[in-house]
């Protein structure tokens, strides 16, 4: 007996897939990274010295490079070069690495803390970090040493742990999308960075009345009164991904009206922001890596604080730009308006159509003795091509559920009427709005 052609192409497909999944030899990520001295130019001509990270010899990006593992990578290692004249290291909030974070102490004061783990030290010192067990999400990393100084001044960004499912945030169907985004926040105080550029912060002992240096690089030396912390901080700039809003402005792409959008949205600043959304509701899914079993659903806001990272999704239902921007009003740059975090969302293009489910057989309602079965079988397609389609066959309550396109022979042990359902779902998140049906009429075991 031949198998239909569907079922051959389904073999075969399962075949090629665990194909690829034995050619993978390592699920693991490798990354170089190289600390070192930059600068940023905001929107109204102030140059902003930073320090940021680098890959290998490329250019030092504020935030530094996106760090992307692949599906299903478990093994993450960054090999850090550090070309500052401070010591820096590596750390990512909620993952745990391999080898145990040994505090750096001050030499002058034992109880002082500088740094979470392990150091690279200045002028070209080196130092590798290895986390194992990663599990997908949306991380931070930055530098562990000083980090009220060390990531002010830009030693941060972001990393992302993708799950073996493609199209998925968590490797759950409720976590799907067909658009990516990451909005890194960030702020500046340019006062602070001068001041840590020209080598006039001293976090411990007495400091100097007064102290020059060169912040700006141009051979002349400036004042500054020293600073031992952030307890003076007051930023000035709001950042995403490293630039305030300023016009002309290139909005993030949406996709198509009815596309989910997945926004990974990553406080790398000092100060809490309240996200807001205009136009259309947000879905808050993930925070800090992990998966929320109780998402926060349908917000027009949502407060994110120092340091936190949250997964969002988004389903603008028509054409349009969507302002996305800080309902606590860091909305300007150095007190002028419109700045800071305001970013824009264009959603543009016809509308992804939902697709179709059709069940073959039982071609009408059935009639049926408890204990008996109903062959089930089902067809589904989207006029887009969003693919993979996912499946649920809901019986009623009788049978359990199942998510395959083809359940096949179904037993219904109770008598009853079961109103069964066909849904089908593409990568976008969009449903059948008009599920196949049928209904099961079951009756007594011997009755007639």
């Amino acid at each position: 007996m031949s198998l239909p052609r569907k079922h051959v192409m389904r073999a075969l497909l399962a075949v090629g897939v665990l194909s690829l999944s034995v050619q993978r030899p390592c699920l693991a990520a490798t990354f170089n990274l190289r600390a070192d001295v930059s600068s940023i130019t905001m929107p109204d001509g102030r140059v902003v010295p930073v320090w940021g990270f680098a890959l290998g010899a490329g250019p030092v990006t504020v935030p530094g490079p996106r760090l992307v593992l692949g599906p299903g990578d478990t093994t993450l290692t960054i090999n850090l070069t550090n070309n500052l004249a401070v010591p820096v290291s590596i750390v990512v909030p909620g993952l745990v690495p391999s080898t145990p974070m040994v505090p750096v102490y001050d030499a002058g004061s034992p109880r002082r803390v500088v740094s979470f783990t392990q150091e690279a030290l200045p002028g070209g010192g080196t130092r590798t970090y290895t986390y194992t067990g990663v599990r997908p999400g949306s991380f931070r990393y930055e530098s562990g040493t000083d980090p009220s100084r060390e990531v002010q001044m830009g030693l941060y960004g972001a990393l992302i742990a993708r799950p073996t499912t493609a199209g998925t945030a968590y490797a759950d169907a409720s976590s799907a999308f067909g658009n990516e985004i990451v909005m890194v926040l960030s702020e500046i105080d340019p006062l602070f960075h001068d001041t840590v550029a020209a080598g006039c912060y001293f976090p411990e002992g007495s400091p100097p009345a007064s102290c020059s240096g060169d912040a700006n690089g141009d051979g002349t030396p400036e004042t500054y009164v020293p600073i031992t912390s952030t307890n003076g901080y007051k930023p000035r700039y709001y950042l995403i991904n490293g630039r305030p809003y300023s016009d002309p402005y290139v909005p993030f792409p949406g996709g198509a009206p009815g596309t989910t959008s997945l926004i990974r949205l990553i406080n790398s600043g000092l100060q809490t922001h309240t996200m807001t959304l205009q136009g259309t509701r947000m879905d808050v899914i993930g925070q800090d890596g992990n998966f929320l079993t109780f998402p926060r659903k349908d917000r027009i806001a949502e407060a994110i604080p120092a340091g936190q990272t949250q997964d969002i999704l988004i389903r603008p239902p028509v054409a349009g730009k969507y302002a996305f921007f800080d309902r606590g009003l860091a909305v300007s740059n150095a007190g002028a308006f419109p700045g800071g975090l305001i970013a824009f969302i264009e959603v543009s293009g016809t509308p992804n159509q939902a697709p179709n489910g059709d069940i073959n057989t039982p071609v009408g309602n059935v009639s049926i003795s408890a204990g008996q079965s109903v062959n089930f079988t089902g067809t589904g397609t989207d006029p887009d091509g969003n693919a993979p389609l996912a499946y649920l066959w809901d019986f009623g309550g009788g049978p359990a559920n199942r998510t395959v396109e083809d359940p096949g022979n179904v037993v219904f042990a109770a008598a009853g009427i079961f109103n069964v359902t066909f849904t089908v779902t593409d990568s976008l998140g969009l449903s059948d709005p008009t599920p196949a049906t049928r209904v099961i009429t079951v009756s007594a075991a011997g009755g007639c």
